[in-house]
């Protein structure tokens, strides 16, 4: 069934992928829509009940499912090629769906893979958003993806230095796109502890017409960073 809807993503028939592999897959396992998850613990108790020590193959085939209706649904409404309000809404509910998921493998370090899979959605469609006029709506998303990240040891390593780069950009292209430079400007504090530099954002966004600066100094303080982390 999957490799049928595999098949069928590759030629660009989304809706019959939808409908007659990644959709039927997931339906085994629950009724529940993945745009109808809500939280994690929603989340697990539909989709992984015993928790993610169950069979290597049946747990890989649940999320390859998952995740192909999730990129379906989005490349079902990137054709259309104007996003309407209900479309937007449609994306940000597959977005808070790999949020979702991506929350539920952080702290099993053995899943750090999943994660650095979800980032690659989140930014996929988040990129498309931005083109479209939604950075607003794509900036809590490629800002978690970015913390999300940070938090998994296996991933800040010089392999993925490139990927997390371009996720810290993205965020900056975000902030500049609304008119926040200054909040670009904050992941200058990158370095700091995640919990400590969202409370800057927070501070700085009180006052934002005084500290107009430059996003780009950003993409090089993060770059410099990470290098600096992965020379240790």
């Amino acid at each position: 069934m999957l490799q049928i809807a595999d098949f069928l993503c590759g030629i660009e028939f989304y809706q019959l992928a939808l409908w007659h592999g990644y959709g039927p897959h997931v339906l085994q396992f629950n009724s529940v829509e993945i745009t109808d998850i809500t939280d994690v613990n929603h989340f697990m108790a539909c989709f992984f009940p015993e928790g993610f020590d169950t069979d290597h193959d049946t747990f890989s085939m649940k999320i390859r499912a998952m995740q192909g209706c999730a990129l379906c649904i989005f490349e079902q409404e990137k054709k259309l090629n104007i996003l309407s309000q209900k479309g937007l809404c449609k994306l940000l509910h597959v977005l808070n769906f790999i949020r979702i998921m991506m929350q539920a493998f952080q702290g099993h370090e053995n899943l750090y893979w999943q994660l650095y899979n979800g980032s690659l959605h989140i930014y996929t469609i988040c990129r498309y958003l931005m083109t479209m006029n939604c950075s607003a709506q794509a900036l809590e998303y490629l800002l978690w993806a970015s913390i999300s990240l940070e938090l998994s040891i296996p991933l800040m390593t010089a392999k993925y230095l490139p990927w997390i780069s371009t996720l810290y950009c993205a965020v900056c292209q975000c902030y500049y796109d609304n008119q926040a430079a200054v909040l670009a400007e904050v992941k200058d504090t990158c370095h700091l502890h995640p919990d400590t530099y969202k409370n800057t954002i927070i501070a700085m966004s009180t006052d934002l017409t005084s500290h107009i600066k430059p996003a780009v100094t950003c993409s090089r303080s993060v770059c410099s960073f990470l290098l600096t982390i992965n020379c240790h």
